[in-house]
């Protein structure tokens, strides 16, 4: 959980280091730490006067809501996302699959592996999503709008989306290609 008190973009990069060189995990999840709407924590702060999101939509876990004593809303969103970003680098993702061989894991296994990293680096680098909310292609309604928002004009919408699907297809693409690569370079090394 990412947003105590106490926590800086410097003290939360510095923890996932040391998780990735004293923790054998091979996957994590990054939260922030949210006062749910209805729980005893955002009626604490509500009733303290801290400043809180009006958008109930964005209280998922996934964005920052609530004023932060270190961190302004910016750079808690940008820790977040830099969070994910050192974990699951194609250096750590590496030296996780060879643990995984010389403990004795099956190839399948180490696959399946490879799969739900690739699904973690696209789903938070290219759509900016929670891997849990997320895969490959994202479909997009033109008329599934906010009720404040205008539903854009055709002419505006699909080429815009056409090329964004284009865009994050070759990102995608790349992401699969080099997992694929380090995949077969460790099982092939084992």
């Amino acid at each position: 959980i990412l947003g105590f008190p106490n926590d800086t973009q410097e003290s939360i990069l510095r923890d996932i280091e040391i998780i990735k060189k004293e923790l054998p995990m091979d996957l994590i999840s990054f939260l922030c730490l949210t006062p749910l709407p209805g729980s005893k924590d955002h009626e604490t702060l509500h009733t303290a006067g801290v400043a809180m999101d009006e958008d109930l939509n964005i209280y998922d876990l996934n964005h920052p809501v609530t004023a932060h004593p270190k961190m302004s809303k910016v750079n808690w969103e940008e820790t977040y996302y830099k969070a994910w970003e050192a974990y699951y680098t194609y250096e750590h993702t590496e030296t996780t699959l060879k643990r995984m061989m010389v403990t004795g894991t099956s190839s399948s296994k180490a696959l399946d592996l490879v799969t739900l990293i690739t699904m973690f680096k696209g789903c938070i680098g290219i759509e900016k999503i929670h891997p849990t909310k997320g895969g490959v292609f994202r479909r997009k309604s033109r008329k599934d709008r906010r009720p404040t928002l205008p539903i854009e004009s055709p002419l505006v919408f699909y080429p815009k989306y056409f090329f964004e699907t284009i865009w994050k297809f070759c990102r995608w693409t790349v992401i699969i290609i080099r997992m694929r690569l380090l995949s077969k370079k460790v099982l092939n090394d084992s």
